[in-house]
């Protein structure tokens, strides 16, 4: 019997609901099935392919190089470190398929407005900040993959919260869906840079990846069993995405890009690899090695025999043979007759435009084709652009490149991406012949191939002027891809095109291995030589080297082996901003 004393018994309290919860059926926490998962996996893969893409879009204007992809890695991951702890603090707040729906719908949203906003936006930072090499890709990357990364980000906690509704197996659920979401991201890593940017370009990739948002969206919706209204919400992402896709990027003509109803383009996997004109051996001397921001660079001597008859002083990039210039008693020589046969085709550009007065290369390398030029033509203004600041100076301190800089006012070097370089010029700057030597052995500057930057060069050419590329491929057989891909493009800009596969330094030449291919082309017929005559070119034009020296034997092999046959360019695209896999037309030894 109870006491008289104590007091009478409280009635059970009723637990209030926090203020902000949602009271609807539909709100409440749901034992979350395969729906979620599958929610989980395809985010983890939209949001790398979304970083993936991402280089992509920046490179056309701030190029490729490690302060692009810094930017973009701090990017997308400081996004993740945000949307984990947001959406864990929002999923504790609304823990319910609605809040997950409304949350992709958005990223969905944000993701396709990329396409819309990238290239005004990029165009607007450089013109406010010219000089931000580092910082603007950083900025761009911030504006258009930060918000929507974050909300992406916010998945895998909120994903937690729905299914881990008992607390004993929360680790074990929680180490499940961020496994999966790793999973997805890997993924997605390889879909999109193995197949899904070369085969549908950019724009339609970002697309893509909105399109795989917005529909996870939905599937939230109606797995998490969420009221109409989320529902009809996402469905506005899927229908946003199709606007995009039909109003903002072309439309239609992505939509076939796609499916290849454009072209019967395929990317090709090559077998075999690359073949340099020499092989070198590995046992010489290392005289400098630096990491730029673009390459690893290394200067190496090699002995008589070890990369050909002559001693030579060699500029790797990362694994591939850069330049090359003779050693003279452990000294580089910069006068005569050029290293490589290549180089040769430089001879060609004064004697086929004997009145240039200005000239531009993009890329400089060990600075020999700047030289050449000054040594053919002492009067002649040489503009070279080189993107790598640590390049221009071991060309300076390792290979005897002479500029303004150090006593020679004719060639003037800039520092900056070639392309952003010459868009940066004034309309009424021309040039009597572009020459670019930008391409490696196995990575090429995709936005230094496209048609876009190729009429940006023909619009700064002076009348009757000139452009010339020194290319690496296969003119004929089944690795010849990539040189028809490009050959096309040019095509569709100039319409007069000289090719001249280099022979080796025996006089061979095998038309189906990799090689050096040099293309000279004008925007007028008349302009070039025909087959025969360069050789009577030289001879007329007014050049501080004797005719006679210019016309030995190395260049005799380069005038005949210009190639005249018909160039196929059926099942190969044209290079565009868009759409430029130039990567997997260049791919060797496999996958």
């Amino acid at each position: 019997m109870p006491d008289a004393l104590d007091p009478p018994p409280e009635a059970p309290r009723a637990r209030r609901a926090p203020a902000d919860a949602d009271t609807d059926a539909h709100a409440r926490p749901v034992p979350a099935g395969g729906w979620l998962l599958f929610v989980v996996f395809v985010a983890g893969a939209a949001l790398m392919a979304f970083e993936i893409v991402g280089s992509r879009l920046l490179a056309p204007t701030f190029g490729s190089s490690t302060y692009v992809w810094g930017s973009l890695i701090s990017v997308f991951l400081a996004a993740l470190a945000s949307g984990y702890s947001l959406g864990g603090r929002l999923a504790d707040r609304r823990p319910n398929a609605a809040t997950l729906a409304t949350l992709l719908t958005c990223a969905g949203i944000l993701v396709a407005a990329t396409v819309l906003l990238s290239e005004p936006l990029q165009g607007f930072i450089t013109d406010h900040n010219p000089s931000g090499t580092r910082s603007n890709p950083l900025i761009a990357s911030v504006l258009l993959f930060g918000p929507a990364s974050v909300l992406v980000g916010m998945v895998s906690p909120f994903a937690v919260r729905l299914r881990a509704l008992d607390v004993a197996t929360v680790g074990r659920t929680a180490g499940s869906l961020y496994g999966l979401s790793t999973a997805g991201s890997i993924a997605g890593t390889i879909a999109a840079s193995f197949w899904l940017v070369q085969q549908a370009g950019s724009d339609a990739t970002v697309l893509i990846v909105a399109g795989a948002i917005a529909a996870c969206a939905v599937v939230a919706a109606v797995g998490g069993r969420a009221r109409a209204r989320a529902l009809g919400f996402s469905m506005v992402g899927v229908v946003a995405v199709l606007v995009v896709w039909g109003l903002g990027a072309g439309g239609a003509d992505i939509g076939s890009k796609f499916s290849g109803a454009s072209s019967d383009y395929s990317p090709v996997f090559h077998a075999g690899g690359y073949r340099p004109e020499f092989q070198p051996d590995q046992s010489g001397t290392l005289r400098a090695q630096q990491d730029s921001g673009y390459h690893r660079i290394r200067v190496v001597d090699y002995a008589a025999g070890q990369f050909g008859e002559r001693p030579v002083r060699v500029m790797h990039f990362d694994n591939s043979s850069q330049a090359a210039v003779p050693l003279v008693q452990g000294k580089p020589v910069t006068a005569g007759v050029p290293r490589f046969g290549y180089l040769r085709a430089i001879d060609l550009l004064p004697a086929i435009r004997p009145q240039a007065r200005r000239v531009l290369l993009i890329g400089l390398g060990s600075g020999a084709a700047a030289m050449r030029l000054n040594e053919l033509r002492p009067d002649l203004a040489i503009d070279v652009v080189e993107i790598d600041p640590a390049v221009v100076a071991v060309a300076r301190t390792w290979f005897g490149y002479r500029d303004a800089s150090n006593g020679n006012p004719r060639i003037t070097t800039h520092v900056g991406d070639g392309r952003t370089w010459l868009a940066a010029q004034p309309d009424s700057t021309s040039f009597d012949a572009v020459y670019i030597d930008a391409y490696f052995a196995d990575s090429i500057p995709f936005h230094l191939t496209t048609r876009e930057f190729l009429r940006l060069v023909r619009s700064h050419l002076a009348v009757d002027g000139i452009a010339a590329a020194n290319l690496i491929g296969a003119v004929e057989g089944s690795r010849s891809e990539l040189f028809r891909s490009m050959h096309r493009t040019w095509a569709e800009v100039f319409n007069d095109i000289a090719t001249y596969p280099v022979p080796a330094e025996d006089g061979s030449l095998d038309l189906s291995t990799f090689t050096n291919i040099e293309l000279i082309a004008s925007a007028d017929r008349g302009v070039l030589p025909p087959r025969g005559g360069e050789a009577s070119l030289v001879e007329a034009a007014d050049l501080a080297v004797p005719a006679t020296t210019l016309l030995d034997a190395s260049f005799m092999r380069l005038l005949a082996a210009r190639y005249t046959k018909s160039i196929s360019t059926s099942g190969v695209p044209v290079l565009t901003d868009d759409r430029a896999p130039v990567d997997s037309l260049l791919a060797v030894d496999g996958i």
